[in-house]
């Protein structure tokens, strides 16, 4: 597998440098929609790198952007880029250090005890670390939000202006005479955009205004169509603040993975805006439920306790008191079920023909729930740093290495999960005793 992840990685990255020069544009006005991590993240970073841009409009089809809700993150190489643009005092003031993850199996035997502290020191110290200090933290999603949010609209920079329209839901995108329009559900239209980002996440509206997806200098076959249930599901749920940590006694610091039949289970920590707060999520398997999709709404299921009690017995888990004690201090409110999706490989392409429609977070690169916010913020913050004035080859530093890496992390992941499924499996004895 790694001397043919070598070989694509060169003929995409081939392909990609071989396609037309980008022209350059000037930008002044720039739309982003979607008000997440991610849209804020280009907020911020548009704002205080002192890129040439002049105005930026947010907008979001909710009508609160702060309280978000959803669970925990963690973030390492983020924290990094979040220090070049000078956020990274207010991410290690609410942010929790993650320094190990301690993984067990239904009897409580060890699979993996990970030292990150002391690997990050040693093995990756000018990357992750400041005066000597790892920087991986986890982070509830709604602080991440309010810090970004603060970071955007600060007053700090009058070069740029950046405004938030709230219950704006786009419908519509047209590009005329080199500007961009933007249409809504609500009747409202805005116009004469340089450029317009989509950070609308993995249901984006914004994708289907770029490229068709068709690789005209590579392509790589795929199984499925876009975005098909896999059958796995996630479930998980928040404590309220617990700076003492009674609902994870020994859990400070640390991630704790739980693997039974049939079930993941991670237990964590994550700094929030009042402390710290615990969040368990759950990994299983359930093809009949494939009506619920992606949960876009972040329904709650009904009888969530109960239903994740269930599961763990069925998997060998309903004695672990660690998992017991933090599922009972969870919010029944807070239950969210979300599935996961295998994306098409190749991906589409990450903006339009013209290069004035970008993709960027999870509209371009969809993340499980449960994996770090970095590749996002890095990403974003990255192109912030390439546009300088009125030229515009950041598109083409920005998309040309991450699809390359996108679609080689998709290409692996799908043909280790077919040859996971052509392989014999033990039988639940045998995993037991292994």
């Amino acid at each position: 597998m790694g001397v043919m992840n070598l070989y694509l990685f060169f003929a995409i990255l081939a392909c990609r440098i071989c396609a037309k020069s980008i022209y350059s544009l000037s930008i002044k006005k720039v739309a982003i929609v979607g008000c997440g991590p991610a849209g804020l993240m280009l907020a911020a970073s548009l704002k205080r790198l002192n890129c040439g841009v002049e105005e930026v409009s947010l907008f979001d089809k909710r009508s609160d952007v702060l309280n978000i809700g959803g669970g925990g993150l963690q973030i390492s190489g983020g924290s990094m880029v979040m220090e070049k643009i000078g956020l990274l005092d207010e991410i290690i003031n609410i942010g929790h250090p993650l320094h190990n993850v301690l993984a067990r199996n239904s009897q409580s035997d060890v699979l993996l005890n990970l030292d990150i502290k002391q690997l990050v020191t040693t093995k990756a110290k000018e990357e992750l670390c400041i005066n000597d200090k790892p920087v991986i933290f986890s982070i509830m999603r709604n602080a991440l939000q309010n810090i970004l949010y603060n970071a955007a609209m600060a007053s700090d920079n009058e070069m740029c202006s950046v405004k938030i329209i709230k219950n704006a839901k786009c419908k519509n995108i047209v590009e005329n005479s080199n500007k961009v329009s933007l249409e809504f559900d609500n009747n409202e239209k805005y116009d004469d955009f340089d450029m317009v980002f989509g950070t609308d996440g993995v249901n984006s509206v914004v994708r289907s205004f770029t490229s068709s997806g068709d690789q005209k200098y590579f392509s790589l076959p795929t199984a499925k169509g876009d975005n098909a249930f896999t059958g796995i599901r996630i479930t998980y749920c928040v404590s309220g603040v617990d700076n003492d940590f009674t609902l994870r006694p020994n859990g400070a610091s640390t991630f704790h993975q739980f693997f039974g039949d049939g079930l993941y289970v991670l237990a964590a920590s994550y700094g929030g805006l009042s402390g710290i707060q615990h969040m368990l999520a759950i990994v299983y398997y359930d093809d009949k439920t494939n009506d619920l999709k992606v949960n876009p709404d972040w329904v709650t299921s009904e009888n969530p306790k109960e239903i994740v009690l269930n599961r763990l017995v069925s998997a060998g888990l309903g004695d672990n008191q660690e998992i017991i004690n933090l599922l009972n201090g969870c919010d029944a409110n807070s239950f969210i079920d979300l599935a996961v999706t295998d994306e098409t490989i190749p991906l589409k392409s990450w903006s339009s023909d013209s290069n004035r429609i970008i993709l960027a977070g999870d509209a371009a690169h969809p993340m499980v729930s449960v994996t770090p916010i970095s590749p996002s913020i890095q990403s974003l913050t990255y192109f912030t740093r390439r546009h300088r004035s009125s030229e515009l080859d950041a598109i083409k530093h920005y998309k040309t290495p991450s699809t390359s890496q996108m679609q080689l992390s998709l290409l692996t992941r799908s043909t280790t999960g077919w040859l996971e499924k052509m392989t014999p499996q033990p039988t639940c004895g045998s995993c037991n005793k292994n």
